[in-house]
């Protein structure tokens, strides 16, 4: 259908020069450069456009990203999962599951407070006064009480089940089955479960490159 595909075509040209969707390129090249991998995260608002929805394509910091380590590629056939673990401020992700807001709490204070990263700290002592400075880092999220760790998992699990059916002959055959065909999206934070359902795509990749 040429019509619909030209149509299809001008929506697309339409939005990725109507958001700038090539500075978003630009960002993450920019990661790439300097940290070896830059990544992108193509998505759906079905609240933008005054609600008609759209597509959506974001650059997402790569420190928040978990990549399948045995993969080639995120979406190539040994990539099994795709996890982005961010902080977020803990209003937008209750705003965001409005059911679940009872069970969630900030989590991300308890995350730096159990790093070990920093055991022997360096210390000086200064010549003047003779007091003893130890060397330490702010956290990058100063109000850690008001933010949690939301991450989502993207993942095709190898689960099987065994389906039991009737052969001609009236016998019991069992064959195998894949438990999740379509994959598995999953989202939570302080341990609590808020999505777990189907890859919400058609084509059944992750929404990242």
């Amino acid at each position: 259908d040429r019509e619909f595909a030209a149509i299809l075509n001008d929506l697309m040209e339409s939005d990725w020069d109507r958001n700038n969707w090539l500075m978003v390129v630009a960002f993450v090249l920019y990661d790439a450069h300097i940290y070896g991998m830059g990544v992108s995260e193509q998505g759906y608002d079905p609240k933008a456009d005054d609600g008609q929805g759209s597509a959506t394509y974001e650059s997402v910091d790569p420190f928040f990203c978990f990549p399948d380590p045995d993969a080639s590629d995120i979406n190539e056939k040994d990539s099994c999962a795709f996890i982005k673990a961010e902080a977020k401020y803990m209003e937008k992700i209750k705003a965001s599951y409005p059911e679940m807001k009872q069970y969630l709490r900030a989590d991300l204070g308890d995350i730096y407070a159990n790093d070990r990263t920093n055991l022997n700290p360096v210390r000086f002592r200064s010549p003047v006064d003779n007091k003893v400075q130890i060397e330490g880092e702010a956290t990058p999220y100063q109000d850690s009480d008001d933010y949690g760790l939301l991450i989502t998992c993207y993942v095709k699990p190898k689960d099987v089940y065994e389906e039991e059916k009737s052969d001609e002959t009236g016998g019991k055959i069992y064959e195998q089955r894949v438990k999740y065909p379509r994959g598995r999206k999953i989202v939570m934070q302080n341990d609590v479960i808020l999505y777990d359902d189907d890859i919400p795509f058609d084509d059944l990749e992750f929404p990242f490159a």
